[in-house]
């Protein structure tokens, strides 16, 4: 069979807490697309090297899913179904697409587009695009200052949280475990870091690889502000149907409603910013600044 996701992946990736999770429901909701929320093959690309490995387990453990009905179907989860396509669609493809080929066929037949939301993959956006040919990208970028304080209340960037066998993608240290992506003058300072210098860290990283990526590939990728996301939904909806050959669905216009530019207030962030230690103090700050944030 033909690499079915050539020319037709989408990836949207950001900081966690960037607001990915309603744009993912927002692109994936859209026909034709098939949505697949966090796929765990998205967090080892490196593991595979450079074969087609990935996008034949992607395509076959689940958007092939996707299409026949089989994903998730608790209506509390993000990945829920019925966030990304209607009911009678799904009970339709469930009683059509019983035969793997039968599915493959209505796949060939119509020009679906395979949408993935994968956080923080902007250190792996160029080794994506050689297991991944023809793949987009949409990197969506979040006040820094907003996003490391969401990542605290999580409970992100701890000793338990760094050190727990559920964080993908992390390289072994006796004390805490660093992720492989931040910068190589970090990793000596990782450790020893409180968890609000080291969420500030991250989120930098993982920015300045996206906007690198972006500037190097602009037509591989679209990058916009979450701020400006929120505050104009319609607008951005309609700029991604036109860049992605999509069309909103019910579905996709009833997440309008629900979008809005949340602020934890400068009380919250006050809390947690005098904890951001030096140099990565500097650093956060300067590039928050760049991007026009402040604080």
């Amino acid at each position: 069979m033909k690499n079915i996701l050539k020319d037709s992946l989408i990836i949207i990736t950001g900081f966690g807490k960037s607001g990915t999770t309603i744009l993912g429901k927002v692109l994936g909701s859209m026909e034709p697309a098939i949505y697949c929320f966090e796929p765990p093959i998205m967090k080892y690309l490196r593991e595979f090297g450079m074969t087609d490995v990935p996008a034949k387990l992607l395509f076959e453990t689940h958007f092939l899913q996707e299409i026949q009905g089989r994903g998730n179907m608790n209506v509390f989860d993000d990945s829920y179904c019925g966030n990304y396509t209607s009911i009678g669609t799904l009970i339709k493809n469930q009683q059509a697409l019983r035969l793997r080929e039968d599915a493959i066929k209505l796949l060939n037949e119509k020009n679906y587009k395979y949408i993935v939301k994968s956080t923080e993959l902007q250190h792996h956006m160029e080794l994506a695009c050689f297991l991944f040919p023809g793949v987009r990208f949409v990197h969506i970028i979040r006040n820094g200052f907003n996003a490391v304080n969401s990542a605290i209340l999580r409970g992100w960037y701890t000793d338990n949280y760094c050190n727990s066998a559920i964080v993908e993608d992390m390289v072994s240290d006796l004390t805490c475990d660093i992720p492989g992506f931040i910068d190589l003058d970090c990793w000596g300072l990782w450790p020893e870091w409180n968890a609000e210098t080291r969420a500030a860290c991250a989120w930098r990283c993982s920015v300045v690889d996206g906007v690198r990526f972006k500037n190097n590939y602009p037509d591989k990728c679209v990058q916009f502000k979450y701020e400006d996301f929120t505050a104009s939904p319609r607008k951005y909806t309609r700029y991604l149907e036109r860049e992605f050959d999509l069309s909103s669905t019910f579905l996709t216009n009833g997440y309008m409603g629900n979008i809005y530019n949340s602020s934890p207030g400068s009380k919250k962030i006050a809390a947690y910013i005098d904890k951001i230690v030096e140099p990565e103090r500097t650093k956060f700050f300067r590039l928050n600044e760049k991007l026009g944030y402040v604080c």
